[in-house]
């Protein structure tokens, strides 16, 4: 049952007559028989010492001993414990396919961890606040409680809270601490109707491993003292890391919550799995409940898929299995795409070491300013017709900012032709330029500026120099210089700034003298 992904195995006598049925939920109450995991404690534990930093390290013991104190039970739960074991697969030599390890529980040094009690969770996060200090935040209808760190008023000092045994080790940062870690209460859950929201009731471990996405997801490590190191695997979620497989607890999963489905091929192309057969007949009969499923719901799934390592991989299998279909009829991913995200990352490679281009380094700014799954979405449709624009942004409630950047990049793939003219004048860049933001221009750059040849000279170049000098060129009189030379109060102030704009960038006004001449000159035809 635990690898089939079936949720009810009929029971049959000696006559092959059916005398009942075993479900997961009658496993789960049972639960009395261990499972044999390839993973002992003591491995286990080893691994959290050499995969954590030492303050992470400290951080979990102190959090184990807290709990038992409390006669609670504590465990760290999901992603971090995945991506940890994945990591020892990978390191042994385990045969399997899988890609990099790219969860936020394990990146930068962080430690972005799910810590579930079977216990109170509020009542130990307050526990953990008046003998260590900090903050707590607290949200009784779930049993979850956020515990601020890094909280000005009351900070935790680093010592007292990572004590351990060993004098010789090196006093702990409290620098390297998280700001926050949350707690949640072991809970169980269930769905009133598809796609709705859940209503969580208080449970155990099993049942609340059991409400998790993907069998993957559902492994924990218990973190009390005398167990700690301990592995939890009750739904097969090893042998499925082992096989490199993506599989659903139970046959509603996607029912319950179908954006499980962009997750899925998320992790699929993340670690180089291939969602399991039985699974992949579940999603495809459950496409068309994402066009149930709120924009904020799709958006946040899609974007935490543009922060992948190489996001058209998903975005291409997204598409293969219809559902980019169901969330917009044209809504498709072209095989432009994948150089165009490959030539973006490049230039975030790239762009910035040109030491002697100014204005290279300037553009690489401005793409490194803007959030990245915003760049994605842009380039993303600049490959779909212009007329997908409105109705998909209307359809996920695209924020203004990524509508906008749509929007100018369209506009400079109209001016295309102009902008590519070898005998351009700067001015006549300016013009064009003027009307967009950095960002925009150096998205365009990307598109059109990375090519060999003639058009990258005449292209790229050009956006540089126009970003570096031209964009923020301005004349050298102002309003009171125009005053002074008699200029009448109206219009006429904002016309002649603009032409003595025009004419330095075309080099036609050297000095301050000269402009005034033209000023004069202006005012004696007009």
């Amino acid at each position: 049952m635990a690898h089939s992904g079936w949720g009810q195995v009929p029971v049959v006598n000696d006559r092959s007559e059916i005398v009942g049925i075993v479900t997961r939920t009658d496993l789960i109450r049972q639960g009395e028989q261990a499972l044999s995991l390839p993973f002992q404690p003591r491995e286990v534990a080893h691994r959290l010492e050499h995969f954590l930093l030492p303050e992470h390290y400290h951080l979990l013991r102190m959090l184990g001993r807290q709990a038992a104190s409390l006669d609670y039970t504590i465990y760290v739960v999901g992603g971090f414990v995945r991506d940890l074991l994945l990591s020892e697969l990978l390191t042994t030599g385990h045969a399997l396919d899988a890609g990099l390890l790219a969860d936020d529980a394990l990146a930068n040094g962080g430690l972005d961890v799910d810590i579930v009690l079977e216990g109170d969770a509020i009542a130990f996060a307050q526990h953990i606040q008046e003998h260590f200090g900090g903050r707590t935040l607290t949200h009784r209808r779930f049993g979850t409680a956020k515990w601020l760190l890094s909280d000005p008023d009351n900070p935790v000092d680093a010592q007292p809270l990572l004590g351990h045994d060993d004098a010789e080790e090196p006093l702990l940062q409290s620098a390297a601490l998280p700001p926050t870690l949350d707690f949640v209460t072991a809970r169980t859950e269930f769905y009133t109707a598809p796609t709705a929201l859940p209503t969580v009731e208080r449970g155990s471990i099993k049942l609340d491993l059991y409400r998790r996405d993907f069998t993957i997801n559902t492994l924990a490590i218990c973190l009390n003292p005398r167990r700690w190191g301990e592995l939890l695997d009750f739904y097969g979620g090893i042998h499925d890391l082992q096989r490199g497989a993506i599989r659903v607890l139970h046959s509603l999963s996607f029912v319950d919550d179908p954006t499980r489905m962009l997750r899925a091929v998320r992790y699929e192309q993340r670690f180089g799995f291939r969602i399991e057969s039985h699974t992949l007949d579940l999603l495809r009969d459950s496409l068309t409940l994402l066009r149930r499923v709120t924009p904020v719901r799709i958006v946040h799934e899609l974007e935490r898929t543009l922060l992948e390592e190489h996001p058209e991989d998903a975005l291409f299998r997204l598409d293969e299995l219809g559902m980019l279909a169901q969330i917009h009829e044209d809504l498709h991913v072209a095989e432009a795409v994948g150089e165009l995200f490959g030539q973006l990352r490049a230039a975030l490679r790239t762009w910035g070491n040109q030491a002697n281009s100014v204005g290279l380094q300037m553009l690489h700014t401005a793409l490194r300013q803007a959030p990245l799954e915003r760049l994605y979405w842009a380039l993303l449709m600049l490959t779909l017709p212009p007329t997908i624009d409105q109705p998909l942004a209307q359809r996920l409630r695209l924020r203004n900012e990524t509508q906008q950047l749509v929007a100018e990049l369209r506009m400079l793939q109209q001016e295309v032709s102009v902008l590519m003219q070898v005998d351009l004048l700067p001015s006549q860049v300016a013009a064009i330029l003027d009307r967009v933001a950095p960002v925009s221009i150096a998205l365009w750059g990307v598109v059109h500026g990375l090519g060999e040849g003639m058009d990258r000279e005449s292209l790229l170049t050009r956006l540089e120099h126009y970003i570096a000098e031209w964009r923020e060129l301005k004349p050298r009189l102002n309003g009171h210089d125009l005053a002074a030379l008699g200029t009448p109060r109206g219009p006429a102030y904002r016309t002649i700034l603009e032409e003595l704009r025009t004419a330095r960038l075309d080099g036609l006004l050297p000095s301050r003298q000269a402009e005034i001449a033209f000023v004069e000159q202006w005012l004696a035809q007009h």
